[in-house]
């Protein structure tokens, strides 16, 4: 799961991604934008449902989303076989317009 947010009553946005249990703690998450420049976010904390990567994004990485065509996640299984996730950025600028408080 992967979710876009307006910190309260600033323009900035953040990014939580939520992996499933079971992986590799000490391997960050890493997200690439249509293949290109992989980022390696660390994991934050685990709860139930899994574990957490909170991030602040800047406003160079909401505009190559914005741009950008998919996103993959890719998280590390203790056997070390990597999983990857990929997610459509169709309509992500739209969602992040119409946010209130966001940077547009």
């Amino acid at each position: 799961m992967a979710e876009i947010t307006a910190q309260g009553n600033t323009p900035d946005l953040s990014m939580r991604i939520v992996a499933p249990l079971g992986i590799i703690l000490l391997i960050p998450l890493r997200v690439t934008i249509d293949d290109k420049n992989p980022a390696d976010l660390p994991y934050t904390r685990c709860i139930p449902d899994g574990c957490m990567t909170d991030v602040l994004l800047t406003t160079d990485a909401v505009e190559k989303m914005k741009a950008g065509k998919k996103m993959i996640l890719t998280y590390t299984l203790p056997n070390q076989q990597t999983v990857s996730a990929k997610l459509s950025l169709d309509g992500l600028t739209a969602g992040i317009n119409a946010m209130p408080s966001s940077k547009q």
